[in-house]
């Protein structure tokens, strides 16, 4: 078990004995996996899966958000996965039902011709 020590600074009144350390486990592990790549990672692709359109947020401003999410969760991601990746976290993110049924049967694989075939409609 990994832990870190702390010793308490004593003053003359008060000496700092060895029984008055304080030993916090695992503080080195929380650390290391706070701002460890795989953990970052997850962490974003947490986002992208639970993302939803806002009140308000037009189709553009929702495909740039999943791109930069969509390249933060998978950065060593081939591009063909990272697009499918995108369009599904999208059309899971989408409000109007409608334009999601529509998402779901038809066989788009990239944002950019979602938002082009919106653009037509």
């Amino acid at each position: 078990m990994l832990f870190c020590e702390i010793f308490l600074v004593s003053d003359e009144k008060y000496p700092a004995s060895a029984s008055q350390k304080i030993q916090i486990p695992a503080i080195r592990i929380t650390r290391d996996r706070r701002y460890e790549n795989k953990y970052t990672e997850n962490l974003y692709l947490t986002q992208l899966d639970h993302n939803m359109q806002k009140q308000g947020e037009t189709d553009q401003r929702l495909a740039k958000d999943i791109e930069r999410l969509k390249l933060l969760a998978h950065p060593t991601g081939t591009l063909e996965f990272r697009d499918r990746t995108a369009t599904k976290a999208f059309t899971q993110a989408i409000r109007d039902l409608d334009m999601r049924y529509d998402l779901t049967i038809s066989k788009i694989t990239t944002l950019k011709r979602i938002l082009e075939q919106q653009k037509i409609l």
